[in-house]
């Protein structure tokens, strides 16, 4: 299912007194219809009050790191469409039992995937 404008977003939550303290929206260009935005990591010694890195692990469309300064709430996508952010679907080449294959196009993307 495609995400709509204004659905992908991160959420900051007082968990003391159970309020929404700020809510921060992705752009299409952060968050494209196909993306898949799950796991964050949060790096708070970065930028003025840190930075935040959520993976796009759409399986329908290009992987990417969506990358948000905490301050202003800007954001922009890292690494799309990166062969280091695909899914590996082909055997590793230092596999013993097979020999490497090439690299398998990433599912929805136009680049291939090379397994490390």
């Amino acid at each position: 299912m495609p995400t709509e404008p204004g659905g992908p977003k991160l959420v900051c939550a007082d968990l003391r007194n159970d309020t929404v303290v700020r809510v921060i929206t992705f752009e299409p260009d952060v968050a494209p219809s196909t993306s898949y935005l799950n796991n964050v990591r949060f790096d708070l010694r970065k930028a003025d009050e840190g930075v935040a890195y959520l993976t796009d692990s759409s399986g329908n469309g290009p992987n990417a790191i969506a990358v948000v300064d905490l301050a202003t709430g800007q954001a922009w996508r890292r690494l799309d469409d990166h062969p280091s952010l695909c899914i590996a679907t082909s055997p590793s080449p230092t596999s013993r039992r097979r020999p490497a294959s090439p690299p398998a196009p990433c599912p929805g993307s136009r680049r291939a995937c090379d397994v490390p």
